[in-house]
């Protein structure tokens, strides 16, 4: 049952670029939702915009599995919504919810069972879950709750002077274990550069699952794939952090406009002495910045140790949420 205000239709997209283009303009810039990224993945992948009229104001994809809507390869399955540069929160909040009742209505008219995970963006479910009230029946369950942290680099403001962290308005919202190991940092002189090699990236997650004896579970081959493609664009910016000639810490971030994604990390040495990955993400932040990025994405933080970890550089936690349907 939609709602009697609602006057939004969902069309396929046929064309890869008018998606990116759409993505670039969007509120989300979902490094994860580019074509490239989508179309690489090994289920089958449909992509389609909503309308209201003529206008473009949100758009899906949909991984396909034997018929069911799958989770897919990347952590999130969102709706990506037109950015407006002049919200009114209450007018953004009924637009959101229109959208994402246009949505469940699509998916649950041409799909009987499916799981999705939407970004922070989507954060009112209530769509969701009067659905199942109008319908007298659990139809749509939440999953899982996850959550990630976004940083707003701007509040590393015009006048900030990039040799001198510790005199920013965001030096002051790091944890204090993040602040004494970039102190400690200093100390160990590292290197910090960006490079277009994924070599010793590579090497340093093997490393990692070996000394863990785990199996790597991470694939770069998504990435790869189109890696000139990306690094030419600035869509995908690698750091590395080096010491004695040897590269012992890296970051990988995903970037569309002002907005980047942390994809994967690591670092060499297992040892809580060790301060190249902190040194490199805060190295990493001051250079997304330079280079006008305003929020990162972290990416996660569910696990325990990195969790926390990341929460110490002062971004702001947000949920997302993983939604299951089926239909009897």
């Amino acid at each position: 049952m939609e709602s009697k205000n609602s006057k939004l239709d969902i069309k396929l997209c046929k064309n890869d670029d008018d998606w990116d283009k759409f993505l670039y303009k969007s509120e989300n810039k979902n490094f994860l939702c580019l074509s490239k990224i989508i179309n690489s993945s090994k289920f089958k992948c449909i992509k389609y915009f909503i309308y209201k009229e003529q206008d473009i104001i949100g758009s899906f994809h949909i991984y396909e599995k034997a018929g069911k809507i799958s989770l897919g390869d990347q952590i999130y399955t969102p709706i990506n919504y037109k950015l407006n540069n002049k919200p009114n929160k209450s007018s953004e909040y009924y637009k959101k919810f229109l959208i994402l009742e246009k949505y469940i209505n699509f998916i649950t008219e041409n799909y009987k069972i499916g799981e999705i995970t939407f970004d922070y963006l989507t954060e009112d479910i209530r769509a969701i879950i009067w659905s199942n009230f109008n319908l007298s029946k659990e139809l749509f369950q939440i999953s899982d709750v996850k959550y990630t942290s976004v940083i707003n680099l701007k509040n590393l403001d015009k006048k900030f002077n990039y040799e001198n962290l510790e005199r920013s308005q965001f030096y002051s919202l790091l944890s204090r274990s993040i602040k004494q190991q970039y102190k400690n940092s200093k100390k160990d002189s590292f290197t910090f550069f960006e490079s277009s090699d994924l070599g010793d990236a590579k090497k340093i997650i093997n490393n990692t699952f070996e000394r863990q004896n785990k199996k790597n579970q991470i694939n770069l081959s998504i990435y790869e794939n189109n890696f000139s493609e990306f690094i030419k664009s600035g869509e995908l910016r690698l750091f590395y952090t080096s010491k004695d000639s040897k590269n012992i810490a890296f970051t990988l971030f995903g970037v569309i406009s002002d907005t980047a994604k942390y994809l994967f990390g690591g670092r060499l040495i297992d040892d809580n002495k060790d301060n190249s990955l902190t040194f490199n993400m805060l190295s990493s932040l001051l250079k997304l910045r330079e280079n006008k990025i305003n929020f990162l994405d972290l990416e996660g933080i569910n696990s325990p140790k990195r969790g926390f970890w990341k929460l110490g550089f002062g971004g702001d936690m947000k949920p997302y949420y993983r939604i299951k349907f089926k239909i009897n």
